[in-house]
């Protein structure tokens, strides 16, 4: 058996059902939410790890953890289970967050929206959560040449569309 390192967020839902699968089967479980927290897993350890992400987790934070653990020769067994989604709408939520003066992240109320804030949050500070088209304020907008509107998983591209299309009418 294998323990687990799973990168995540304290008491999402994931992470908790791994901690108690671990618990369950006598192995241990640690929930990695920046690389800096790899120091749980011991180089010395007699026993294995595998490292697993949340489902809708922050992928950059996950490849950053993966790059950590080679580089200490950890003795860690990776299995990308994050959702291929999430990967792909984090990737170009980030880019759009590079080429924008402004982001409208669409908050789905779940993880997903977190990854994605916090993917973007690295490279634009100006970015606004919203859950309604009626939470976005025309000043955010003030001198912005370029805004990206965004979303998690959660939240399907018709919705994406009518949010940029508020933005719009709003003059942005």
């Amino acid at each position: 058996g294998f323990d687990i390192a799973i990168v995540g967020k304290q008491g999402n839902h994931h992470c908790v059902v791994a901690q108690e699968l671990a618990e369950r089967h006598g192995r241990r479980c640690v929930v990695i939410e920046r690389p800096e927290d790899t120091v749980a897993i011991s180089p010395g350890d007699s026993g294995h790890w595998v490292l697993v992400g949340q489902v809708t987790g922050n992928t950059v934070v996950f490849d950053a953890v993966i790059e950590r653990v080679r580089a200490a020769r950890l003795p860690v067994t990776v299995f990308r289970t994050m959702c291929g989604d999430s990967r792909t709408r984090q990737r170009h939520a980030e880019e759009l967050a590079r080429s924008s003066d402004v982001v409208v992240l669409i908050d789905d109320g779940g993880g997903a929206a977190q990854s994605v804030y916090e993917v973007c949050a690295r490279h634009n500070a100006s970015i606004h959560r919203v859950a309604s088209k009626a939470d976005i304020q025309r000043d955010w907008f003030d001198g912005a040449a370029r805004v990206a509107v965004v979303g998690g998983i959660l939240v399907p591209e018709w919705t994406i569309d009518e949010f940029a299309e508020r933005v719009r009418e709003l003059g942005a």
